[in-house]
């Protein structure tokens, strides 16, 4: 478990939105950093075998935008 700015957060609860966008494989790695006070993730994830390259940026917001809802 990770508690990020005050919220804690699963793995397996990303793990789980990621899996749900198509376009996304299902490889990733979680990077926990500090930015001054507040612990920051970065989501490492690569786009599926057959997803456009151009939808990239799309596969992103849609992955963050799921992650703040559902967490």
């Amino acid at each position: 478990m990770m508690i990020i700015r005050g919220v804690n957060v699963f793995p397996t609860q990303i793990e789980e939105q990621l899996l749900s966008i198509d376009s996304l494989a299902p490889h990733y790695f979680i990077e926990l950093s500090k930015k001054g006070n507040l612990d920051v993730i970065d989501i490492h994830v690569e786009l599926a075998g057959g997803a456009n390259t151009g939808g990239k940026e799309e596969a992103a917001a849609a992955l963050k935008h799921r992650i703040k809802s559902y967490i």
